[in-house]
């Protein structure tokens, strides 16, 4: 090759590096301007909240955050066009004095925390970084993130604000705002509030304290729990794995086995989980535990956007079997989904927030006293958790305009892993939230779904050989 040749293929080089420079400049300055962009239309939100008391299940959660337990779950719209950063920025503030318990932070008072509004205004922001990183808890922050990613629009929710069926009323009010302001009227309001509504009572008030009789008892007593060994990830990391399927072909096959779907998912969790005990061989007596969170909305009259949900151990009795295992879930489901044994949990929970000594400690000594409960009566029963959100109800409108629903829990400090589900237009959308190197359970799981309908799997992040 000739000097001239090589001076001009120095010189080409030079030429696609310079073009590769100012893109990366150019992009950069796009996204520093809209930024910019979406903070000034922040700064015009109006946030007209007062002083909220948390609900009995939300007094926990302040408590009981750690670095490893982020109390978040995430709720995530994916839509059928990219998403509009401005629009959804401009819904954002429409729908900030529609939900005043949403949009507040948490504040620590003497005895108790409560809610005010924050002060800083609600940003959206692209996803970067992994979901569910914890929200601080100061007078700055609200108890809510949302975030957009290509075709996605996610809200995380710090748990004090509601739960996964509150939550998605959020979302879709969300969706619907967002959806108005790029032009598309939505007029159906199922499971979806108008953000011109003023707030109603009966939305923040706290069912578990209206609806507890004082009298019904507890009828279970918990059982320490089988814990999943793994390496744990930095506490910044959680690694969603996401199967999504056809839901009319799972509820068949649920239906075949005289199971509902929540049912024939907990026992392909629990058998998950016994195979790889089993394949590694470890021993010891304590049971598979899984946790179900219940939707307390069914079995009473409320309309609160706030928790009202109580949780539901399922116990395993040791099979490795299948079918077995089948039976044994549905007998603990028709044991304990019941108003009775509902009853007695919502009364030990208000019974323990009006207990005098408690009421009376100082909030520091309380919140030591909660975080000591919590891992004696909360993290050492639990194996993993697995939440159902069912059919997410949406305007007819949503039709044309969202793909699907995802819903993902965050990490844990008692469990490694988490399973969560939805289903939207016959699609249903199963994650396992995972906060551990290992993916042994995660793959046996899908792998046992696969075994009965198609399932396809994908994760937001390939951990590289030798990443902590």
């Amino acid at each position: 090759m000739s000097e001239q040749d090589k001076q001009s293929k120095r010189a080409a080089q030079e030429a696609r590096r310079a073009r590769k420079v100012m893109r990366k400049q150019r992009k950069t300055d796009e996204k520093h301007t809209l930024e910019a962009q979406l903070k000034e239309i922040a700064a015009a939100q109006s946030h007209k909240g007062s002083f909220h008391s948390l609900d009995n299940a939300a007094l926990l959660f302040p408590s009981s955050e750690t670095a490893a337990r982020s109390n978040l779950f995430r709720l995530t719209a994916v839509m059928t066009q990219p998403v509009d950063p401005v629009a959804l920025q401009w819904a954002l503030n429409d729908l900030v004095p529609r939900f005043p318990t949403f949009t507040s932070a948490v504040k620590r008072g003497f005895f108790w925390f409560y809610l005010e509004p924050a002060s800083k205004p609600l940003l959206v922001a692209e996803q970067t970084k992994f979901p569910c990183r914890r929200i601080p808890l100061d007078t700055r922050h609200a108890l809510i993130r949302v975030t957009y990613f290509s075709h996605e629009i996610s809200v995380e929710f710090f748990h004090s604000a509601s739960d996964g069926n509150g939550g998605l009323v959020f979302l879709n009010s969300l969706v619907a705002a967002y959806l108005k302001r790029t032009g598309v009227t939505v007029t159906d309001r199922t499971n979806c509030l108008n953000h011109l509504d003023k707030p109603n009572w009966t939305e923040t008030e706290d069912s578990f304290t209206r609806f507890a009789d004082r009298k019904t008892k507890r009828q279970s007593k918990d059982v320490k729990a089988y814990d999943i060994p793994g390496h744990r990830l930095p506490t910044t990391a959680l690694i969603l794995t996401k199967g999504t399927l056809d839901a009319a072909a799972l509820n068949a096959v649920a239906k075949e086995k005289g199971l509902t779907v929540s049912q024939f998912l907990v026992a392909a969790l629990i058998w998950a989980i016994h195979t790889d005990r089993s394949l590694k061989t470890r021993s010891g007596k304590k049971p598979i535990v899984v946790t179900v969170p219940v939707n307390l909305r069914k079995l009473f009259p409320s309309e609160t956007l706030r928790n009202f949900v109580s949780l539901m151990p399922v116990v395993s009795d040791g099979s490795a079997d299948f079918e077995a295992i089948c039976a044994c879930v549905k007998g603990e489901f028709e044991q304990k989904l019941n108003v009775d044994y509902f009853m007695g949990l919502v009364n030990f929970n208000v019974a323990v927030q009006e207990n005098p000594c408690l009421k009376c400690m100082p909030l520091p000594l309380k919140t030591a006293a909660m975080r000591i409960g919590v891992r004696s009566m909360s993290d050492c029963v639990t194996t993993t958790m697995f939440s159902n959100l069912g059919i997410a109800k949406t305007p007819a409108e949503f039709a044309d305009h969202v793909a699907r629903y995802e819903f993902s829990l965050s990490g844990q400090s008692y469990a490694g892993l988490a399973a969560s589900a939805v289903t939207f237009h016959n699609r249903m959308v199963v994650t396992i939230a995972r906060t551990f190197r290992e993916n042994d359970v995660e793959r046996l799981f899908f792998g046992k779904l696969a075994a009965f309908v198609p399932v396809a799997v994908e994760t937001n992040h390939q951990l590289e050989e030798g990443e902590a």
